[in-house]
């Protein structure tokens, strides 16, 4: 629960959506970040997690929906970016 005025913020990775980039990403969170799991946690059973992560990336809800969410949820000045392609940001304010 925010107070009247109150900011939210809102961090997600996101799937890369370019016809380059969303490959890359997605063999990179499939593939790559699994592995760098495996070997920095010296346990096998991160890579099923890590790929479980990088579904549900995938399947995430897309940027437009949560912030008609957020609108339809009160918050105003409701803004999103991207940076580097695959991290979000929202952010909003709660009404007065």
């Amino acid at each position: 629960m925010l107070r009247p005025g109150g900011r939210i913020v809102l961090l997600e990775v996101t799937s890369a959506r370019g016809a380059i980039t969303a490959p890359l990403f997605r063999f990179t969170m499939r593939h790559v970040a699994p592995t760098v799991g495996v070997l920095a946690s010296g346990r096998i059973s991160t890579f099923p997690m890590m790929r479980y992560w990088a579904d549900t990336i995938e399947d995430a809800v897309r940027p437009a929906v949560i912030v008609s969410a957020l609108e339809s949820a009160g918050f105003v000045g409701v803004r999103h970016a991207t940076e580097l392609g695959v991290m979000s940001y929202y952010r909003g304010v709660s009404r007065l």
